[in-house]
């Protein structure tokens, strides 16, 4: 199934799908619409994984048959190329998109100290 005929070819729904992926893991930051009068799905959202770490989920035009991802190192500076990957063009069928977004949920808890990890988990969150 291609993420399009799940409702993930959309900014909302690609925000709706990681916050049901990993409720407590991936907090909400916001969503950044590029040009909206051209391309009203243009842009990424922004998620802060374990309070810590952002990555950024989006679509860089139509008609959205890949999704990008990328970490992004301070404000101005992203990539998408870490963990040994390429995340640039992700193809999206759900499964595809399933499998990148654990690896970018591992290679998160492996940027992290076990000790944080732990003091997160006693806080009543996820991980």
């Amino acid at each position: 199934m291609r993420l399009s005929e799940t409702g993930l070819f959309k900014l909302a729904g690609v925000r709706m799908y990681i916050e049901r992926a990993l409720p407590g893991v991936a907090r909400y930051v916001d969503t950044v619409r590029l040009d909206r009068e051209r391309d009203p799905e243009g842009g990424y959202v922004r998620f802060a994984f374990y309070d810590s770490v952002v990555f950024g989920f989006g679509f860089s035009g139509a008609p959205y048959s890949s999704i990008g991802e990328f970490l992004q190192i301070n404000e101005g500076v992203t990539v998408t190329e870490f963990a040994g990957r390429d995340f640039a063009f992700i193809e999206n069928p759900e499964e595809d998109f399933s499998i990148a977004l654990e690896r970018i949920h591992e290679y998160s808890r492996l940027r992290l100290t076990d000790k944080f990890l732990e003091a997160y988990a006693r806080a009543g969150r996820q991980g």
